[in-house]
């Protein structure tokens, strides 16, 4: 038995390498059969296959072989018996037939049954094709290797053109445009007058003209363009839906915002909902409170009419429109309700001045009594103030001007 391997003696490794080796069997490494892709050939006779020599021989030129000699083939092949017309090839020109030596390449293309002529010609005659079941049995096997292309000159004629698709489609083109110049001219597809509901303050004129609509073509008509054009020019419009039916008429179905109050801004009057939106007076005021703001005249003002058509800013704050509703039950009659950013709300007193009681309605009877004896102590010292506060009951005051 070997020594065990040490870095003292690499010779003692060598032999113990020598020793594994001769020990151990080599097997050969064997290739993957290929897969059977074709069916397996039929077994010729020696008569056909001295035949496939004979004329691999006088195709390719090589000398005569023996009888008996095996071809250098990868294959046996199996051929039909060869006939003196297959070497052969009758063409005609110029109205007479002549026969002329084929080149080896095309009678090889011709053995197997792939014919690399130029197509008949309009003058030619018919010849009479062979089916390929008559020429090639099912057990030949042809290699894609052998098939020698021989170039042909083919000739394009007029008569062969295939115009029939190039028809159909310029018959379907002229269809289609005709349609649609008569959709976009016909009287049929031209709009009518909008029919309107759910409109209380706003006539229903004002919407059709700004939907202008009218007279144009059903397919010119975008109706969300429509739709964000109405409620960016009307603020009383909570929301505006449009129906088309087919093929001319269209309708608008809309909701307007209820106002609540009535507010004086800058010499400007506008109408009020509980979120604070303005909106130009129309129709008949109802039974609401009026208020009368200090500061610049207010308006309709877009938030942003291409990304949120609809939306406007507020002239006051929910909270306070909720304070105002509550105020003027509280007020004397006759009065409106005033409001200054800096004191908060009041009202218009009958004797000339204005009395702000803050931004809510929190201890209001206290204000209010407060208020009652302001108003008392003036009276006697013979004052007439343009403004009394009590904003803050622990530090009231009053002004004798604006």
């Amino acid at each position: 038995m070997s020594k065990p391997f040490t870095k003292d003696s690499p010779d003692k490794r060598a032999e113990s390498l020598r020793q594994r080796r001769s020990k151990s069997t080599r097997v050969p490494t064997q290739p993957t059969p290929l897969p059977q892709v074709m069916p397996p050939l039929q077994v010729t006779t020696l008569e056909a296959d001295q035949r496939y020599n004979d004329l691999s021989d006088a195709l390719f030129k090589k000398p005569a072989r023996t009888r008996g000699t095996s071809r250098p083939s990868m294959m046996t092949l199996v051929y039909p018996p060869l006939k003196e017309a297959d070497l052969k090839i009758k063409q005609k020109t110029d109205g007479t037939h002549r026969t002329e030596k084929p080149s080896p390449a095309r009678m090889f293309n011709q053995l197997i049954g792939r014919d690399t002529r130029a197509p008949k010609t309009a003058g030619a005659k018919n010849h009479t094709a062979r089916h390929p079941s008559e020429t090639i049995p099912h057990s030949v096997y042809i290699n894609p290797r052998l098939l020698v292309h021989e170039p042909v000159n083919r000739k394009v004629s007029l008569k062969g053109l295939n115009l029939g698709w190039r028809l159909l489609s310029l018959a379907l083109a002229g269809t289609l445009s005709f349609g649609i110049y008569f959709m976009w001219t016909s009287p049929t597809f031209k709009m009518v007058t909008p029919t309107v509901t759910g409109n209380v303050r706003v006539d229903s004129a004002d919407f059709i003209k700004i939907m202008g609509v009218e007279g144009k073509p059903a397919f010119a008509i975008v109706p969300a363009d429509i739709r964000n054009t109405l409620l960016n020019t009307f603020p009383e419009l909570v929301s505006a839906d449009l129906n088309f039916h087919f093929p001319n008429k269209v309708s608008l179905k809309v909701s307007e915002r209820e106002p609540v109050l009535i507010w004086k801004q800058g010499r400007q009057t506008v109408w009020i909902d509980i979120f604070g939106i303005p909106m130009q007076p129309r129709g008949q005021a109802g039974n609401w409170f009026v208020v009368t703001a200090e500061g610049s005249a207010v308006g309709a003002a877009p938030i942003d009419p291409v990304n949120r058509p609809g939306e406007y800013k507020p002239v006051a704050d929910p909270g306070l429109i909720l304070t105002i509703l509550t105020l003027g039950n509280l007020t004397p009659a006759g009065t409106s309700i005033a409001y200054d950013p800096r004191y908060g709300l009041g009202w218009n007193d009958p004797q000339g001045w204005k009395v702000y009681f803050g931004f809510n309605t929190d201890g209001f009877d206290s204000k209010l009594a407060q208020y009652a004896g302001i108003v008392a102590n003036l009276d006697n010292q013979g004052i007439h103030p343009k403004i009394i506060s009590v904003q803050y009951p622990y530090a009231p005051f009053y002004r004798l001007e604006q």
